[in-house]
């Protein structure tokens, strides 16, 4: 069962990251010793390095990018049929602006397993950022959800504001807060804050200091 164990060293990851961060050191032990059994019991475990790399891609670890890149791409050596690896390697490519690679794997993962959301996600991301908003935005409206839909919404909401569709950046915004009003990680904070910074830098900075 070394592939389970790997499963769910990643879902502890998971739960610590969006669900309940404040149990985040016995969570982190937890999805250590998980991915530390799966390639206990078979050292050719895909999953086993895929639940390491989920967890250096934390917080705590301090978002060890190249680290994690290394897990991955041990994992994806082992399985070259990952799209859930080809995704992951996607995410943290946005995050530290290797843009090109981060679509070339968003598209690999697509291809593999066209829904896929948060394969979507990092390539409307990395489009965002290379400035691409139209683009990046009719990829946004078209992600199905349920897959951390706060983030899709503020992605949304962000294009929007780089497309000055101002009012329309507003009106979604707001109703994406009533729809998520926990705003789990405060992403619509963040959003909210930054639309409130082109007018008033003083309101944008009790939104966050509320948060």
């Amino acid at each position: 069962f070394a592939a389970a164990y790997g499963e769910l060293a990643s879902a502890y990851v998971t739960r610590l990251a969006y669900v309940t961060p404040d149990e985040s050191r016995e969570l982190e032990q937890k999805a250590f010793s998980m991915a530390h059994k799966a390639l206990s019991i078979d050292p050719n475990a895909p999953e086993g390095y895929i639940g390491r790399g989920d967890l250096l891609w934390t917080r705590s670890h301090r978002f060890a990018h190249e680290s994690a890149v290394q897990q991955f791409r041990h994992a994806l050596a082992l399985n070259p049929r990952s799209d859930e690896t080809h995704r992951r390697l996607a995410r943290v490519f946005v995050h530290v602006g290797f843009f090109d690679e981060a679509i070339d794997h968003a598209d690999t993962a697509l291809t593999m397993n066209p829904s896929n959301a948060q394969a979507l996600n990092s390539r409307a991301q990395a489009l965002l950022w290379m400035g691409k908003d139209e683009d990046a935005l009719a990829i946004l409206s078209s992600v199905p959800g349920p897959v951390l839909p706060e983030l899709v919404d503020a992605n949304i909401v962000f294009a929007m504001f780089r497309l000055n569709r101002r009012e329309d950046a507003w009106s979604y915004l707001q109703r994406a807060k009533r729809k998520y009003s926990t705003d789990l990680g405060g992403t619509l904070t963040g959003v909210e804050s930054m639309l409130l910074a082109e007018s008033d830098p003083e309101a944008a900075a009790r939104v966050l200091a509320d948060a």
